[in-house]
């Protein structure tokens, strides 16, 4: 009876198969067709012997393998091959730019005398130019080789999440350790630089610029460190091997979109983390949040010839 009921359900996912095979094109119709047959011929060859659990297992895995070699139009594969290399290339260079910013805000706080003649515009530009550079340099030469190994006589195929475009020892011994690199100079340099913030904030001379750099250095730390703890886990996640079996990668792949959206959080936060450092910006949000209860109304300070005829005034009285 499961055996009957089985057979019937494959036939019908068989038959969607062949008519999403047909929309997609021809290729993906002979797969369809394909993997159908073997469905079919597995299940009747174990017949009664097998159990639920086998049959339900074998038809998630021969339907996860025709799903993922189905085929679009050309435009979608290059824009998901387009998007994929400018994804790890906008990684890396937010990690090297982090770096940059550490490295500014270290000699600002330690080397304070020193900092405008060593940290000029003209350096700070050649030094993103060729961070980026070498950025594009890391991910684009493996991106290339990667299309190159392809299949000629296959199209291209859509790539789901970005570390899939890359080889996978790439990945494992190329990205990964560069990435974790990073990461751990970040933490070390971005602590080193609140130990020296912490010393230098304690001094009671400290003049308005110096006060500037210091709250420019408190932002820095805050909005690098969220950073961090963001790329944290994704990246430990795109080292890992993908998995083979259809419930693990239904399972990688939900965590892997959870941690794409974790990704996000510092891009938002970074909007906060810096207009709270500012009073004006403070003080608009503390009437936007008592919006019911007082006045949000700005209310501009008396014009200084009025207090001073108000001072003169008090003064004759007396």
């Amino acid at each position: 009876m499961h055996s009957t009921y089985w057979n019937d359900r494959v036939i019908k996912r068989c038959e969607s198969d062949v008519h999403l095979g047909n929309i997609m094109g021809g290729r993906a119709t002979i797969r369809s067709e394909n993997a159908c047959t073997r469905l079919c011929a597995e299940l009747a060859i174990r017949g009664n012997g097998s159990s639920v659990a086998k049959s339900i297992r074998y038809i998630c895995t021969e339907y996860n393998i025709n799903v993922q070699h189905l085929y679009v139009h050309s435009r979608v594969s290059l824009l998901s091959w387009t998007a994929a290399g400018l994804t790890i290339i906008g990684y890396f260079s937010s990690l090297l730019t982090a770096f940059a910013i550490g490295l500014d805000r270290a000699v600002a706080t330690i080397k304070p005398m020193k900092y405008r003649s060593w940290v000029t515009r003209k350096r700070g530009i050649v030094c993103l130019v060729a961070m980026w550079t070498l950025a594009c340099i890391i991910v684009l030469t493996p991106l290339f080789m990667k299309l190159g190994s392809l299949d000629k006589e296959q199209p291209v195929p859509v790539i789901m999440h970005p570390p899939l475009a890359f080889p996978q020892e790439f990945i494992r011994y190329g990205s990964t350790p560069m990435i974790m690199c990073c990461l751990i100079g970040n933490a070390l340099l971005y602590l080193a630089i609140v130990i020296a913030f912490n010393r230098v904030s304690h001094s009671t001379n400290s003049s308005a610029s110096a006060k500037h750099s210091q709250r420019l250095t408190k932002t820095s730390v805050m909005v690098v460190s969220s950073l961090l703890i963001c790329n944290t886990p994704i990246t430990i996640m795109a080292a890992l091997p993908p998995p083979t079996e259809p419930l693990q990668q239904l399972r990688t792949n939900l965590i892997y979109n959870l941690l794409l959206i974790f990704l996000l959080v510092p891009t938002f936060s970074n909007n906060f983390l810096y207009a709270w450092h500012q009073r004006d910006f403070r003080r608009a949000y503390g009437r936007l949040l008592r919006c019911g209860g007082q006045n949000a109304a700005v209310r501009p300070n008396p014009p200084a010839d009025n207090m001073t005829n108000s001072s003169t005034h008090a003064q004759t009285t007396e």
